[in-house]
């Protein structure tokens, strides 16, 4: 049916802005980018129209006092973007959080543009987080796909509890993170669990360990494990 990969469009933005402050610290000797010329600094396929609405969603209407991209130009044809003031700021804060999306994304590269703004990405924007059934719970059909997840969960959890690495680097958030994994794991083998729930106790915590080991056996072991439960969640949201 597509093309091109179909991505949620302010997780794309998000990323879209993130190669423009690369351009901007890099001390890129072009002062603003047309559509196309954004398009080719990702070295994985996007739609051209997408990475067009992604530039406009952060320079429209709801950042009208504060636009995280400004646009040159007096033609469709001839625009240009540059990342702002408030959108080098915005990057700033994000890269503050090192399990934000902006964060993932810079440290991962292009090859995660699917797990940030794929369909069932890791990162769910704030409107995601709040609709009607982000706090609805799900009930979960008992069987052998609920069981390998938490299996592959408790699993993680071992490899989490065991690292000396971790342990030494992050003890407080290692014990927070385990903590509140259990609890999500709780959650799973009651057969009821809503999305943020899921989000919130179990898919950020494998999110930061993803983003702050990045390229370990331990941060990918936490991506996947992380991949198949927002894959489990949004199969039954799909219902």
């Amino acid at each position: 049916m597509f093309q091109n990969v179909p991505y949620r469009l302010v997780p794309l933005a998000r990323c879209v802005l993130a190669k423009l402050y690369v351009e901007h610290v890099n001390d890129n000797n072009v002062d603003a980018f047309s559509v196309d010329e954004i398009k080719a600094k990702f070295s994985v396929s996007v739609s051209r129209n997408l990475i067009g609405s992604a530039l406009e969603e952060f320079h429209g209407p709801r950042y009208s006092d504060s636009a995280l991209i400004n646009r040159t130009g007096t033609k469709k044809v001839e625009w240009r973007y540059k990342i702002s003031s408030a959108g080098i700021q915005f990057v700033e804060k994000a890269l503050r959080d090192s399990s934000s999306d902006i964060a993932y994304f810079l440290s991962q590269g292009d090859k995660s543009l699917d797990e940030i703004a794929g369909m069932d990405g890791l990162f769910w924007t704030q409107e995601e987080h709040v609709e009607r059934s982000g706090w609805a719970e799900i009930d979960i059909e008992p069987g052998e796909e609920i069981d390998e997840l938490v299996k592959g969960l408790e699993k993680t959890v071992k490899e989490i509890d065991k690292s000396n690495e971790f342990e030494g680097k992050y003890p407080r958030e290692k014990h927070g993170i385990l903590a509140s994994l259990e609890t999500g794991i709780s959650k799973l083998r009651s057969l009821k669990i809503s999305k943020n729930q899921a989000n919130a106790l179990i898919v950020q915590p494998l999110r930061w360990i993803a983003t702050t080991f990045a390229n370990t056996v331990l941060g990918e072991a936490a991506k996947a494990t992380a991949q198949k439960l927002v894959k489990f969640i949004l199969s039954y949201l799909a219902l």
